[in-house]
């Protein structure tokens, strides 16, 4: 399986990693939704227990979408002033060994503050609706969260804030066939993941 990738680096030794993934994914989930594309995934190759790093790769099949995505205005500014610096396209395979999935951690988004008190909400108005008392129950405290990022984004759509929950999973290089990534460039956590190569 032949994938095809380019890799960007944030130049300035103090720019904050999260902040611009944040707008390369943004630009990312922009280029797929005008082009009902979702074929197009990330990859972080610097990825640690403390951060993102400094370089996002994308990755995908279409060497042809890949090569119209590099040309977004927003990376080209930026390449432009000297913020960021990019490679050329290259192939590389998923070999049988090991390959990894940079996975949307739809846990860690249940709890947060915010989407506790929606669902609070929620329960009360259908506890009112059955003619019955809200109890809560705080049964989540005990769950355990596998390792992951917060990348902070805004909808462009709403305006509104909102936290992109992002961990990564290192798998067998057989067995996953999943090739449509989120519109943000991630696996789901629910079902198939789609494997990347690992690269360095």
């Amino acid at each position: 399986m032949k994938w095809h990738y380019f890799i960007i680096r944030y130049i300035p030794s103090d720019a904050d990693e999260f902040l611009l993934a944040g707008r390369c994914i943004l630009a990312l989930h922009h280029f797929l939704y005008r082009n009902k594309a979702n074929s197009i995934g990330i990859h972080f190759p610097d990825w640690s227990d403390r951060s993102v790093g400094k370089r996002i790769a994308f990755m995908s099949e279409n060497e042809d979408l890949l090569t119209w995505f590099k040309k977004e205005r927003y990376f080209l500014t930026m390449a432009e002033n000297d913020l960021f610096e990019m490679t050329e396209i290259v192939q590389t395979s998923l070999t049988d060994k090991k390959g990894v999935a940079f996975v949307r951690n739809q846990k860690a988004g249940k709890l947060t503050s915010a989407s506790k008190a929606r669902r609070i909400r929620r329960a009360k108005r259908r506890a009112e609706a059955r003619g019955e008392v809200y109890k809560s129950r705080n049964q989540e405290s005990d769950r355990e969260l596998d390792h992951f990022h917060s990348i902070h984004m805004e909808s462009t759509s709403t305006g509104k804030a909102f936290t992109l929950f992002v961990g990564k999973v290192e798998e067998p290089g057989t067995g996953l066939s999943q090739k449509e990534f989120n519109s943000y460039g991630l696996s789901s956590q629910n079902q198939q993941m789609v494997l990347l190569p690992i690269i360095s």
